[in-house]
């Protein structure tokens, strides 16, 4: 079970114990006797009141004289069950042979009272009881309240433990990046998504070069609304830009003057400037070792300025995300974000991949374009504290402006697969 799990189980509402349960259907049951017992003492006392004189005699069958008819079944030969003169105690001949009710008015009037009273009582409380019953045993626990989102510094905590505990063991540190940007169509008429590959490949052995390899993936309508835009412009498969170029699609392999959508060969190239310069730090660091393990070290390393936020939290999503460090010093970076002011919880988000994970963001100025204020969104695998993805978003629509997914980050023992690869000595 991840941290995060864990977090929600213990805010989970739980809900009646089996102890409670049987409480509550002992005391349904005790109010149950109760009523028909005070029931069965009413209905001796009423058979001991005396009968009158007029109407001594063997019993007669029940279904000869209704209720309120005498012997001879006229109405109002006799006093009826229950009448004045039966309350107040009067007595006739009845009465001096035990004071026993007429035989034939009294069961006749008694039998219905009787039977009125156990459906109401009786057949009444045992079905509460069973309905009870069943809202305790069958329906419990009530449903439980949906489980609180956890907090920014829950999710980093969480994600700091989990990748604290990830191996670091292989002859090659890697990553796997899928980039991609926003650009509109020469048009203006809608938006297109133009994605490329990148993968990192540094020996762990001799860190004084490393492999990189990239691979332009193409472009396509961002969104079902610009698809609908897209299928009216006749569903084109390429953009050519006369007038304006494709910006920031060059940074995924594009040409600055045209987009396709279908992708590109890769290509492999060793390179020895490891310099692996993080942005607004300003320090070089060709190292893995060269990163500190721990969050107060790791400040002094990547803050600028004393109270320059905004670019340690840029600095540290950077490394979170992309930059070979040892599992101790992504721990770090995870923890020392969690400290920081302004990171808020978003909850569990769908990244560009599908993938789903926790995410936190913050508000700044954005790193490529510093007069225009955006939102970026870090979101990573609470079951491993692996990044899976960092999103730029527009500050006031929260739309995408260019995101890096993380397909894999870490150590192997495999050689990577380098696809049309141009070596250092390569003279082409």
């Amino acid at each position: 079970m991840d941290d995060l799990s864990a977090v929600r189980e213990r805010c989970a509402v739980p809900g009646p114990s089996a102890e409670t349960k049987a409480r509550g259907q002992a005391r349904l049951w005790a109010l149950i006797e109760e009523e028909r017992s005070g029931s069965v003492r009413a209905g001796h006392e009423g058979s001991a009141h005396p009968g009158p004189a007029d109407h001594a005699g063997p019993p007669a069958p029940p279904r000869s004289h209704p209720a309120g008819t005498s012997r001879s079944g006229r109405p109002g030969d006799g006093p009826a069950w229950g009448s004045a003169r039966w309350r107040s105690g009067m007595s006739g001949r009845g009465g001096a042979r035990g004071g026993r009710p007429p035989a034939a008015s009294g069961r006749a009037g008694r039998r219905p009272m009787r039977a009125a009273l156990w459906p109401a009582l009786g057949m009444g409380l045992a079905g509460a009881a069973a309905a009870v019953t069943l809202v305790l045993s069958s329906a419990a626990p009530p449903p439980a309240a949906p489980p609180a989102r956890p907090s920014a510094q829950q999710i980093l905590l969480a994600a700091a433990t989990s990748a604290a505990r990830q191996p670091a063991d292989g002859d090659w540190w890697g990553d796997k990046l899928v980039r991609g940007v926003r650009v509109r169509e020469p048009a203006g008429r809608y938006t297109l998504q133009v994605t490329g590959s990148e993968q990192t490949w540094i020996p762990v052995a001799k860190q004084d070069s490393y492999w990189l390899v990239q691979r332009y993936l193409g472009a396509r309508p961002a969104t079902p609304r610009d698809e609908q835009a897209w299928r009216a412009d006749g569903s084109p498969t390429a953009w050519t830009y006369e007038k304006t170029t494709t910006g920031a699609a060059v940074m995924v392999g594009a040409d600055p003057d045209r987009l396709e959508a279908a992708p590109g060969p890769a290509e492999s190239t060793e390179s020895a400037d490891v310099d692996w310069r993080i942005m607004f730090a300003g320090k070089p660091l060709t190292k893995m070792d060269d990163f500190p393990a721990d969050p107060v070290r790791l400040r002094a390393l990547l803050e600028p300025k004393p109270g320059a936020t905004a670019a340690l939290l840029a600095n540290l999503t950077s490394l979170i995300a992309h930059v070979p460090v040892s599992p101790a010093t992504r721990a770090a970076a995870y923890e020392l974000m969690a400290s920081l002011p302004g990171v808020t919880a978003q909850g569990e988000v769908t990244d560009q991949l599908g993938r789903t994970g926790q995410a936190v963001a913050y508000t700044g100025p954005d790193p490529l374009r510093s007069e225009r204020e955006v939102r970026t969104r870090l979101i990573v695998d609470s079951a491993t504290g692996a990044p899976l993805a960092v999103e730029t978003l527009a500050a006031d629509t929260g739309e995408i402006i260019r995101f890096t997914a993380v397909e894999s980050i870490g150590w192997t023992d495999r050689k990577p697969d380098l696809p049309d690869p141009h070596p250092l000595d390569d003279e082409n």
